[in-house]
C-alpha cells in the first residue's frame, strides 16, 4: 500500500484533488464493466475520536473505455479562425453514459515521445520537463457541441465560465448515438513552424457518482462570487459519512502537427 497526500486545486481525471489522501494498492487493477464496493469497518478503538464510528460503505462501477476519433478541418465559414478541431466518439445505448472531455496544446523545440507522455505529469507541472523550450495550455475552454457550432470571428470571443477546466457532458440527449464536439484553433497552433506541436484529447467515461459529484463541484465554483446564487450540495455517495467513491475509464487520442 502506498499513500499520497495532494493538497492543490481539483482537477477531474487527474492525480490533484483538494486536501485527499490517496490509498493505492498497484496489485490491485479495477476492470471495466465491472462494480466495486469499498467498506472500512475497523479503526482503532483507543482512538476517542472513533468511538462511534458505525463504519464506511460505498459503492460504484468503472464504464467501458470509449475512443476518439479527432481531424482537424478548415473553416470556410469565418475569417478569423481558418481551422477547426472535431472530436467524434460513439455513445453506447441502453444506459446512461457519462463523460469527462478535455483537450491540451502542446508545443515544443524538441521532440516528444508522445505515446508515452504522462499527461499527469503535464497537469501538475508547469514545466513537467524542467525546459523552458516545453509548453502546455488547456485549450477545453473553446469546446462546443457541434449540433451548436459556431465559427465565432475575432470580436465574438465570449467563452463562459469552465470551473472544471473540461466538458461535463451526459448523454440525455443523444443516448445510443455518434457524439461530436468541435474546438476551435488559432492559425499559430495548426501551421508549421520551429516547434513540435500536439494536441491531447483526453475523454473520461465515468460513473454517475463522479457526474453528480463534479456537477455540484462546478456549481460551487460557478456561484462562488454570486451572493444571490443557491448553494449547490454538494453531492456523496458514502454511507455513514461524506464523499465520493466513484470509478472512471479513460481514452487518449493524440495528433502531432508536421
Amino acid at each position: 500500500m502506498k499513500y499520497f497526500n495532494i493538497q492543490n486545486p481539483s482537477q477531474p481525471g487527474h492525480f490533484n484533488t483538494n486536501q485527499i489522501t490517496y490509498l493505492t494498492d498497484e496489485s490491485f487493477i479495477p476492470k471495466p464493466g465491472r462494480e466495486y464496493e469499498i467498506e472500512i469497518t475497523n479503526l482503532n478503538s483507543a482512538n476517542p475520536d472513533f468511538k462511534d464510528f458505525k463504519g464506511l460503505k460505498s459503492k460504484t462501477y468503472i464504464p467501458e473505455r470509449i475512443s476518439t476519433t479527432s481531424e482537424i478541418i478548415e473553416n470556410t465559414d469565418t475569417t478569423f479562425y481558418k481551422y477547426r478541431l472535431d472530436i467524434t466518439f460513439d455513445d453506447p445505448a441502453d444506459k446512461k453514459n457519462y463523460y469527462f472531455l478535455t483537450v491540451s496544446f502542446i508545443q515544443s523545440l524538441d521532440s516528444i515521445s508522445i505515446d508515452t507522455l504522462d499527461m499527469d505529469e503535464v497537469w501538475n507541472k508547469e514545466d513537467p520537463f524542467g525546459e523552458l523550450s516545453f509548453g502546455w495550455q488547456n485549450i477545453s475552454y473553446r469546446l462546443q457541441d457541434a449540433n451548436n457550432y459556431t465559427p465565432r470571428d475575432q470580436d465574438q470571443q465570449m467563452y463562459g465560465p469552465m470551473p472544471l477546466n473540461g466538458e461535463l457532458i451526459n448523454d440525455e440527449k443523444f443516448n445510443g448515438q455518434t457524439k461530436t464536439y468541435s474546438l476551435n484553433l488559432w492559425s499559430s497552433e495548426v501551421y508549421p513552424d520551429d516547434f513540435h506541436k500536439y494536441f491531447v484529447i483526453e475523454l473520461m467515461h465515468v460513473s454517475e457518482e463522479y457526474y453528480k459529484y463534479y456537477s455540484a463541484i462546478s456549481k460551487q465554483l460557478s456561484s462562488q462570487n454570486d451572493v444571490f446564487s443557491e448553494p449547490a450540495q454538494l453531492y456523496s455517495n458514502v454511507e455513514n459519512g461524506i464523499g465520493i467513491f466513484a470509478g472512471a475509464t479513460i481514452a487518449t487520442e493524440y495528433i502531432e502537427i508536421k
